[in-house]
């Protein structure tokens, strides 16, 4: 790694298979929300009086996202008040880059698998769909922002390896085993108290200074 590029900020992107341009968002966002979603039947012929449900299937992830498009020149602002009078991409054509992207089907086919990057997070996916909100405009009537509220449904084949990590990671492991060694040691002691009660007599003893008390049955 260069050394300009220790503590660069990491910008979300998000790119398409095929397309060698990805989109940069202006403003990493604030917050991001994920919906992991498993349907279930109902069972037919239950007596019991309380309603059972059977398993069906596990619906793809759901992730959501708030992106910002700016142009007021508040991204490139530093200080100088000549950079106010920048000339920005406009609002328009930035959505229009992202739909482009994330939503068109050209040529008649599906729109693009997607791939949302930031730092070390990943997520694949399409676009689910999208809200798009005008919220400042200039004298002309033209927006300067914009807010797309989009929400990313995910591939379960192409986010396979990304599960995997997540659930099945080394620092998932190591949290597992370590609450196995804990369990496993806390019933060897209780063994060894119950077996030999002159050793429980002992702790108790040797820890009743301190305040511990030990109950032995």
């Amino acid at each position: 790694m260069e050394l300009k590029e220790l503590g660069k900020l990491a910008k979300l992107t998000i790119e398409a298979d095929g397309d060698n341009t990805p989109f940069e968002v202006m403003f990493n966002p604030e917050s991001y929300s994920e919906k992991f979603t498993t349907m279930f039947k109902k069972r037919e012929n239950v007596n019991s009086g309380i309603e059972e449900y059977d398993y069906v299937k596990s619906m793809p992830q759901d992730f959501k996202l708030k992106i910002i498009l700016d142009a007021t020149g508040a991204a490139e602002f530093n200080d100088s008040y000549l950079q106010v009078f920048r000339k920005e991409q406009s609002v328009y054509n930035q959505v229009n880059e992202f739909l482009r992207l994330t939503w068109h089907p050209d040529g008649g086919l599906a729109p693009n698998f997607l791939k949302i990057k930031w730092g070390k997070f990943v997520f694949n996916c399409r676009l689910r769909d999208v809200d798009i909100s005008y919220t400042l405009f200039n004298r002309e009537g033209e927006p300067l922002r914009a807010e797309l509220d989009a929400t990313f449904i995910g591939s379960g084949e192409k986010n396979k390896s990304v599960y995997d990590n997540r659930f099945n990671g080394s620092k998932y492991k190591s949290s597992k085993n370590t609450s196995l060694k804990t369990t496993s040691s806390v019933t060897k002691a209780a063994t060894s108290e119950k077996s030999n009660p002159a050793v429980a007599q002992s702790q108790q003893t040797s820890n009743s200074g301190n305040g511990i008390v030990i109950m032995v049955s």
